[in-house]
């Protein structure tokens, strides 16, 4: 084996074993026990992995229960790692070391099968080198049902009381106009300054009420904020006086409650900056914590170390987004900003947005519907769906933005 990717696995396991928040660190970057090719520390992984995933606690001493044969060398990892707060610098080393191994073993199942190939087959082969790519990206083949099996399992799942997994959208007005979210790419375009966050938020908060996990990734707002906006939807008040130090001791003890009620266990929230493969990894490791929609806000944010043009970092986001839809079947939503072209929104940068969305929608300020009332400005917003692969394209849903609170309520019905 060679000698630094020795010691990168051993300095990665020294690390997990020795606090526990280095083994998030290398699950939320798409870690397995597969990644070690030391055969001790792969034994050590599976185990650390396995106690892990059951919420155990996965350190030397626990493990060395399981693997008394493995103490000693749990113990050297332990000191050859020598600075925890590095192990994400150290599991991304680790994660090429793996990517060059799995690079190596399709280049030379590549070229055998190749040999063998005629030009009548190569749309055959093809389908099979997409398969392995999967399964060397992923670690998993990809399962296939039967049409009969794949009807069933929905049926099932609906008999079951779960609508076959479907899930509500943010606001009751617009699951009523376009049914409930199934597996699909949304991407939800808009221009600044519109509700793209709040709207992240608001739907958050929705399944949470129906005790649905749902992950978002905040790519371009810190925790604190967003924190605050939460307290002002939920409360129902302007924060901003309170952000001042202008509250009252009534106005402060109603935030302290607000925040420390906020469900952290249904409603997950990222807001450090990732790459594109960050995003996916990061995306697996909640699914593995039971989230049942991704949501990303937003792709400008997003760092593709593969390219520096814009619209092909846009084709490699759009083709990464499929990947985390269709390898961890969960709904993702991506929140996007639009741009106005001869006066008319549509979508930045690529088409392949356009192609690979199940759902294409613009969020956007209906100007001749806002209006003031009763001395407030009521801000309309537009929910327009320009593209729905499984429904009718067309629909416009309309909303009201109260700004100063965050949240968004049905237009044509205030109490709602």
């Amino acid at each position: 084996m060679n000698q630094q990717r020795q010691a990168q696995e051993e300095m990665v396991m020294g690390c997990c074993l020795y606090e526990e928040r280095a083994i998030d660190a290398f699950v939320r970057r798409g870690g397995t026990a597969k990644w070690f090719s030391d055969r001790e520390l792969f034994r050590i992984a599976e185990i650390m992995m396995d106690m892990y995933s059951h919420g155990k606690t996965a350190d030397a001493h626990s493990i060395g229960v399981r693997l008394p044969d493995y103490a000693d060398r749990m113990d050297d990892c332990i000191d050859k790692s020598p600075m925890v707060s590095q192990i994400d610098e150290y599991v991304e080393t680790l994660h090429g070391f793996m990517k060059i191994d799995k690079l190596s073993e399709f280049s030379e199942r590549l070229t055998t099968v190749l040999a063998k190939t005629t030009p009548d087959e190569a749309d055959v082969m093809l389908a099979k080198v997409e398969g392995y790519i999967h399964t060397m990206l992923t670690g998993e083949k990809i399962a296939e049902m039967t049409m009969i099996e794949a009807g069933i399992k929905s049926l099932d799942a609906i008999e079951a009381g779960d609508a076959g997994g479907l899930i509500d959208w943010a606001h009751p007005a617009i699951t009523r106009s376009m049914g409930r979210l199934d597996k699909e790419i949304v991407w939800i375009c808009a221009l600044p300054s519109v509700g793209k966050t709040a709207l992240a938020l608001q739907w958050q908060r929705t399944l949470a009420d129906k005790s649905i996990v749902s992950s978002l990734a905040s790519l371009e707002s810190k925790k604190t904020p967003l924190v605050w906006r939460h307290v002002s939807a939920i409360g129902g008040i302007n924060t901003l006086k309170i952000k001042q130090g202008k509250g009252s001791e009534d106005d402060l003890v109603l935030v302290r409650k607000i925040i420390k009620g906020l469900d952290q266990k249904h409603m997950r929230l990222t807001d450090q900056r990732m790459s594109i493969d960050q995003i996916y990894a990061w995306a697996r490791d909640e699914v593995r914590h039971g989230s049942k929609l991704i949501m990303v806000d937003n792709t400008r944010h997003i760092d593709v170390p593969q390219t520096t043009d814009r619209r092909e970092k846009t084709e490699i986001m759009s083709s990464y987004f499929k990947r985390i839809r269709d390898d961890l079947d969960v709904p993702v939503v991506v929140f996007h900003h639009s741009k106005l072209d001869n006066g008319k929104e549509a979508v930045s940068w690529s088409a392949d947005i356009e192609r690979d969305a199940d759902a294409l929608i613009f969020l956007s300020a209906n100007e001749d519907e806002s209006s003031f009332n009763n001395g407030r400005y009521r801000c309309c917003i537009d929910f327009r769906i320009s593209k729905m692969r499984e429904g009718a394209s067309g629909i416009s849903v309309q909303l009201e933005f109260i700004k100063e609170v965050q949240k968004f309520r049905d237009w044509a019905y205030s109490d709602i």
